[in-house]
């Protein structure tokens, strides 16, 4: 196989506007807020505290979804947080349908590749949707530029 990177992976917290009205802030009494949990990441709220240096208790109670998707309609509907890569909530930032909980974008451990059999290395197709997607990466924004667009 060969792979190719494309970009690497910022996750952020983000809920519905209406979410947090009322609400102390989450970082100091947690148990105010339902943190939406990744049930492939499992420990991905302890680290984006971790992270800031922030220790708090019950990183790892909340509502599992098995999608990124799932996670985002719930807190699209108020049920909580979410704490979800950059990249996909993007449109819902900028359209004000959620908003950043915390302004800190955590970077993950993870990054995002394309990659395809070595045997297909010279076809066409490959070249083609390698070219487009590194076009289209480079005349995006920097993934940096849209943490701070959305803050």
């Amino acid at each position: 196989m060969e792979s190719i990177k494309l970009f690497d992976e910022y996750n952020v917290a983000v809920c519905h506007p209406d979410y947090l009205a009322g609400k102390a802030p989450c970082t100091s009494n947690i148990a105010q807020c339902t943190l939406l949990q990744l049930s492939s990441r499992p420990s991905a709220w302890y680290e984006y505290f971790r992270q800031q240096g922030i220790r708090i208790e019950g990183t790892f109670v909340g509502p599992r979804f098995d999608t990124f998707h799932t996670s985002i309609s719930a807190a699209l509907l108020g049920y909580g947080i979410a704490l979800v890569p950059l990249r996909l909530v993007a449109p819902e930032l900028q359209s004000g349908s959620l908003v950043r909980a915390w302004s800190y974008a955590a970077k993950g451990r993870g990054a995002y590749y394309i990659a395809y059999p070595l045997s297909l290395g010279n076809s066409h197709k490959v070249k083609v949707i390698v070219e487009w997607i590194s076009t289209y990466l480079q005349h995006s924004n920097d993934p940096k530029q849209d943490i701070e667009c959305v803050r």
